[in-house]
């Protein structure tokens, strides 16, 4: 089906720009700070959203009947494709709205999405910090390129991770490896600290793409398994919760390393949170509307 078959890599390449920007934007922002100062870089940088605008409203479309770029046989095709879709994910639902929210299934993803964006905000705050405490110590550029190998390896696995999902319409193992690589080469990367930088980089080159390689398998399991008529509101919920990560994890982080005068410890603890998330993830439903996909 249309949905759930392109679902994984659809949410990919919306979630593709998270990434891409840092990987893109840093050794930018180190050359602005250490050209211009840090007035101009934040200057420069907010100025992009506004030249982003006007694309956003001549392209994006609600649904796919208000979309100019494609013929009228696509647009009815699209629609109907969705409206039964729909229909079977709603067929037998007669359970209050509200209970929604009651579900198992919704308290494992805000669990699974707290600890995952601990992760990734805690990492992408705190990965200067350990790019300067290892013994190479770069500086200016240098440090630019070194902190966006790891997002621009994250964009790549993205996408493969999200084909590979389509393709065998497999979703909590998909993001149950993202977390569980992510985590171990998290810990690898703390372990390998004090031996070499290199070792110790690219286990961190790994660790990075995880919560990144799992968004996309991750929002298309609600997709697949709950009624239309509350899957947006779950999804806000887990979302709203779930980004609440962002700031403990980066507050979790902040006092381990001031606790223990370095981010091995906090790092550590990243990536068992991470190892805990895989786990969860198999607790998780697998798709109503389950088929073979077709052949690519």
């Amino acid at each position: 089906m249309l949905r759930t078959v392109f679902l994984a890599r659809a949410n990919a390449f919306w979630n593709l720009c998270q990434p891409l920007a840092v990987a893109g934007s840093d050794p930018i922002t180190s050359w602005l700070l250490t050209k211009y100062g840090w007035q101009a870089m934040l200057i420069a940088e907010g100025a992009l959203p506004f030249i982003w605008l006007p694309i956003w409203l001549y392209f994006i479309s609600d649904h796919p009947h208000q979309a100019k770029w494609i013929s009228t046989e696509e647009k009815e095709h699209l629609e109907q494709t969705l409206r039964h879709e729909s229909a079977q994910l709603n067929a037998g639902d007669k359970a209050p709205f509200w209970r929604a929210f009651l579900r198992p299934t919704v308290f494992v993803l805000l669990t699974v999405y707290f600890l995952q964006n601990c992760a990734n905000y805690g990492l992408m705050t705190f990965l200067g910090e350990g790019l300067k405490g290892l013994s190479m110590n770069p500086r200016g550029l240098q440090y630019g390129v070194l902190f966006a190998i790891p997002y621009a390896v994250a964009a790549a696995l993205m996408l493969v991770n999200a084909r590979h999902s389509d393709k065998t319409h497999e979703r909590c193992a998909h993001v149950a490896v993202a977390y569980g690589v992510s985590g171990a080469a998290l810990i690898g990367s703390v372990l390998l600290r004090p031996y070499s930088f290199w070792l110790s980089y690219a286990c961190l080159c790994l660790a990075v793409p995880g919560p990144f390689c799992g968004l996309a398998p991750f929002w298309a399991i609600p997709a697949e398994t709950m009624p239309r008529r509350v899957v947006g509101a779950v999804m806000g919920l887990v979302n709203a919760i779930g980004n609440l990560g962002g700031y403990y994890g980066n507050s979790i982080v902040g006092y381990l390393k001031k606790e223990t005068g370095g981010i091995a410890v906090p790092f550590a603890v990243l990536g068992m949170g991470l190892l805990v998330a895989a786990a969860l993830c198999f607790l998780l439903p697998r798709s109503k509307t389950h088929q073979a996909p077709p052949q690519q």
